[in-house]
């Protein structure tokens, strides 16, 4: 990249809320937490794209809503 950027990481963790009451009980199972981490150089070019993905976020759809 050839203009000034900026290092970031993007950490994202969920449970099964019809398994676990909250997530400290999830987090002591195996199998309780899902984890997705993503690192990220952001320059100018960059955050139009994650502008794209970071408004994406809020239309997740959770179960019976």
């Amino acid at each position: 990249m050839s203009s000034p950027y900026l290092c970031t990481q993007i950490q994202l963790y969920a449970y099964n809320k019809d398994l676990y009451s909250n997530y400290s009980s999830a987090e002591e199972k195996t199998h309780g937490l899902a984890a997705v981490s993503l690192l990220v150089a952001v320059n100018d070019s960059v955050s139009n794209s994650m502008d794209a993905i970071l408004s994406d976020v809020s239309i997740v759809t959770y179960k019976g809503k």
